[in-house]
């Protein structure tokens, strides 16, 4: 196999099936990216865990067709290390070494690397399965308002995950680890219902991150898993099986007296009295009149305090929360206020913009 790309194709379609490689695990060639090229100068790079995978093509010049696998990250890294313009991809006859070098200059990098042949199959959409299209920009932005509140505890797969439905013109993509929940909607058209794994929503998001402004994203399921197509690049992942939590139980109304407060200053005040370490992150906010007052104590650091106005009309408050999780919150929102419901010391707390209903998060409160 012998191509000559673009860099800045190549390192691109590298960078977007990185995050669906398994370079740590104990099947050496999953850590690897399989590079395919045919006679008709389409070249396909491939990636897979065997929970996920990426594949997507470029076009490119190709001398002689084949296949071979390469470790992923050292691949990326000796493309990303060349001047801009074209990149020659060689693999040797036996296929166990490749070499890339940039076309017209003297560096070159000799990789390790395996036949084609050894790399797992990966399965792609049904060509019958109904497609659901969506803004490729829209789904990134929804995906990047839950995403930290997904869990990263493997072994509890339905909090592993986020919740993706589409019912009834809307789309809706929920998320929870059980301290905290974060729900996000927008317009679609279709119907579907899937849980996406963390790992999954990562490589996803690279996948978005690349899509140009005009782009959809195309969904379709087969089965147990489901396929998520940006222009050339398509990526399969496992879905969860079982059944998500019943979230809906622990979002509270947003009662008869908000909290209204300006977003990066009440950030601003968290991050400062935050100094202060508490074991469980926890700050406490008493909420009395026009003013939140924030305040942190350590065992061996002392006490921090601090305050910001508000607009509230409502009986004082005093609540715990762990208040990382609130700086999350207000960085997934785009007002410049934010309504906080608050109705006790053990109650849910809700955070949601004052302009945008399609959003919400709730926060478990914490005993300080």
């Amino acid at each position: 196999m012998k191509i000559t790309a673009s860099k800045l194709d190549l390192m691109g379609l590298l960078g977007r099936c990185l995050p669906a490689t398994d370079p740590k695990g104990t099947m050496p060639i999953l850590g690897s990216l399989l590079v395919s090229a045919k006679a008709t100068g389409q070249v396909r790079v491939t990636a897979t865990n065997l929970l996920m995978s990426v594949t997507g093509t470029i076009t490119s010049e190709v001398a002689e067709d084949g296949s071979v696998s390469v470790p992923g990250r050292d691949l990326f890294e000796r493309v990303k290390a060349m001047p801009d313009g074209p990149i020659i991809v060689e693999a040797k006859e036996d296929a166990r070494s490749v070499v890339v070098r940039a076309k017209g200059t003297k560096r070159r990098f000799k990789l390790p690397s395996l036949s084609g042949q050894d790399f797992p199959e990966v399965s792609f959409p049904i060509s019958t399965a109904p497609v659901i299209t969506l803004p490729a920009r829209a789904m990134a932005d929804m995906f990047g308002r839950v995403r930290f509140a997904v869990s990263a505890d493997e072994s509890r797969s339905q909090m592993n995950c986020a919740l993706l439905t589409i019912s009834g013109g809307v789309v809706r993509l929920v998320a929870t680890d059980g301290h905290r929940l974060c729900k996000v909607e927008r317009c679609a058209d279709g119907e579907a219902e899937m849980m996406i794994p963390l790992r999954s929503i990562t490589a996803l998001l690279k996948s978005l991150s690349g899509a140009g402004l005009d782009e959809d994203v195309a969904i379709s399921l087969s089965g147990p898993s489901a396929f998520f197509t940006i222009g050339t690049v398509t990526m399969g992942t496992k879905l969860v099986d079982g059944d998500f939590p019943e979230y809906q139980r622990v979002i509270p109304d947003q009662g008869e007296h908000p909290i209204v407060v300006g977003r990066t200053g009440l950030a601003e005040c968290i991050r400062a009295v935050m100094l202060i370490r508490d074991p469980n992150g926890g700050i406490k906010l008493t909420i009395e009149g026009t003013s939140i007052h924030l305040s942190a104590e350590g065992h061996a650091q002392g006490n921090g305090d601090d305050e910001i106005e508000v607009d509230y009309d409502g009986p004082p408050v005093k609540v715990g929360i762990n208040g990382s999780y609130l700086i999350d919150v207000l960085g997934a929102i785009d007002d410049e206020a934010v309504s906080i419901t608050a109705g006790g010391s053990l109650d849910p707390i809700l955070v949601t913009p004052t302009t945008d209903d399609r959003y919400l998060a709730v926060i478990m409160p914490v005993r300080i």
